[in-house]
């Protein structure tokens, strides 16, 4: 029995099809860092692996229309973003310093 969604026969059989998809629509590097895709190895960091367009923690859905292929680190990073921090401050005001040599 699966332990999460995306170990679901039907994640499987849904991200098999988008990978596929891929290909065959000729998507060779990923559209975020522009990194080759490896279809080959999914576990590389420039392994195409399907993203949510809208994070499913955000309330996407398991869709085709919602999903995409991307690297493994662009997926990654991504995933960061769409759960909520509860430390993070709410507002980040930004440093710059310019350095004269």
């Amino acid at each position: 029995m699966a332990t999460n969604r995306t170990g679901t026969a039907k994640w499987k059989h849904l991200r098999r099809e988008v990978l596929q998809q891929a290909i065959n629509e000729g998507v060779t590097h990923c559209p975020r860092c522009r990194v080759l895709l490896d279809y080959r190895n999914g576990t590389a960091m420039n392994g195409a692996t399907v993203d949510h367009i809208i994070a499913y923690a955000r309330g996407g859905s398991d869709r085709r229309e919602n999903l995409q292929v991307l690297c493994r680190r662009c997926n990654a990073q991504l995933g960061k973003k769409a759960r909520p921090n509860p430390n993070r401050p709410k507002s980040v005001s930004k440093i710059t310093t310019t350095i004269n040599w």
